[in-house]
């Protein structure tokens, strides 16, 4: 009987050993996270209860651009963009709900709940229109959702490698698997496993080799906090709200006369995300008909993060957008 006593002292000590170091990622994770919140670079605004982050840079002269960022993301990944489209233009990036700098919404999004939120928020902080969406992936949903609701607030439209209606619908249960991974995943993020593993591999974030050390520290904190993949499960649900007359092609309107551009990735997808290659052409074709001044460009250089991969095409993009719009043919 030895040996069993043996054995069950093994356990106590194997079971001590773990609940340290589940302590010890909770302390880890914990400090990491009020450190990260201590450099909120823009302004907090108050958005039906709740704080929300925006960040403006550049004059007025001309209409705002306002960066809508894909699902996933925080307005970090569009950072470098800012930047540089603020020497020509006033240009505004924000955080949804749960992302970033921004107060969570404990409960299921719909995209008419952001469109919402951005609308407000802009009112708030004094952003008035005419504004230029560029939403990515994800955000171009949510720009053109947007663009449904409020028309007149939009003279100009930059999508980049953005969602379409009829592929985006033909994988719903895809979307539902990545809801469950990520709900999981917020799990672990609490006890300090995800910021550890992408220390440790920050590449598994997907940017560019070329990125700095500070900016993949910041993309670090920001995709190991719980909230950030609580807010993923909050938004994918978005999907399963739409109504079934809104998953067709063109089933978030079309824009008239807008001026339009519409950019595709030159690198196929791979890994997880390869299955989405299959009809993205096709899409992206579509995309750009629902506006009868739109134009399409190929990021040749670019995967599915074009505004990462090539950002000075983007800036120009959105350069050629406001010229377009305060030169028309």
């Amino acid at each position: 009987m030895s040996w069993i006593l043996s054995l069950s002292e093994v356990f106590a000590w194997i079971f001590a050993v773990l609940v340290i170091l589940l302590i010890t990622g909770f302390i880890y994770q914990l400090v990491s996270e009020k450190l990260y919140h201590r450099v909120r670079p823009g302004q907090r605004i108050d958005v039906f209860g709740r704080g929300m982050h925006l960040l403006c840079r550049g004059m007025q002269d001309g209409p705002t651009v306002i960066l809508e960022t894909g699902g996933g993301n925080s307005s970090i990944t569009s950072r470098g963009i800012q930047l540089e489209i603020s020497k020509f233009a006033k240009v505004c990036a924000y955080d949804r709900a749960g992302y970033g700098f921004s107060d969570p919404v404990n409960a299921a999004r719909t995209f008419d709940d952001m469109s919402n939120d951005l609308d407000e928020l802009l009112i708030q902080a004094g952003v008035t229109p005419p504004y230029i969406l560029v939403g990515e992936s994800m955000g171009g949903l949510l720009v053109r959702n947007y663009y449904r609701l409020h028309p007149k607030n939009v003279v100009g439209i930059l999508l980049l490698d953005a969602a379409e209606e009829q592929h985006t619908f033909e994988h719903l249960p895809k979307l539902r698997k990545m809801q469950s991974v990520a709900a999981v995943t917020s799990h672990l993020a609490r006890f300090g496993i995800v910021r550890l593993l992408l220390t440790l591999v920050p590449e598994k974030l997907g940017v560019p080799r070329k990125t700095s050390s500070q900016g993949i520290k910041e993309l670090v904190s920001d995709f190991s906090r719980p909230s950030f993949f609580r807010a993923t499960v909050n938004e994918i649900e978005a999907y399963f709200a739409v109504p079934i007359k809104m998953r067709e092609a063109g089933g978030f309107g079309t824009l008239g006369s807008t001026p339009l551009i519409v950019v595709t990735h030159g690198k196929s997808f791979t890994g997880p995300q390869l299955f989405l290659e299959e009809g993205w052409a096709q899409a992206q074709d579509r995309l750009a008909t629902l506006s009868t001044n739109s134009s399409f460009f190929v990021a040749e250089h670019s995967g599915h993060a074009i505004g990462l991969d090539q950002p000075q095409l983007v800036v120009d993009l959105v350069k050629k957008l406001i010229d377009d719009i305060a030169h028309p043919k």
